[in-house]
């Protein structure tokens, strides 16, 4: 993925202060990151999209969870 596109949407979307529990690279083209703020738990999901230029979006999997959701979230996937 391209980091300086992938910085910018993590900037545009995390909350300022927010802690990364975990970084998920999924593919070479997608980027999971589980967020801690404010004691709640996000899923952000980072995917990067071809067309005329290559633009990085975002996905807000989960929002303002708790851990265990988290790890049903991601427990079901396997």
């Amino acid at each position: 993925m391209n980091q300086d596109l992938l910085e910018q949407k993590i900037h545009e979307w995390e909350p300022e202060g927010a802690e990364v529990v975990r970084t998920i690279d999924s593919y070479d083209n997608e980027v999971e990151r589980i967020v801690k703020f404010e004691g709640w738990y996000y899923l952000y999901r980072y995917f990067l999209l071809h067309g005329n230029e290559a633009r990085v979006h975002v996905s807000v999997d989960l929002n303002r969870v708790s851990p265990d959701h988290i790890i049903q979230e991601l427990g079901e996937r396997l």
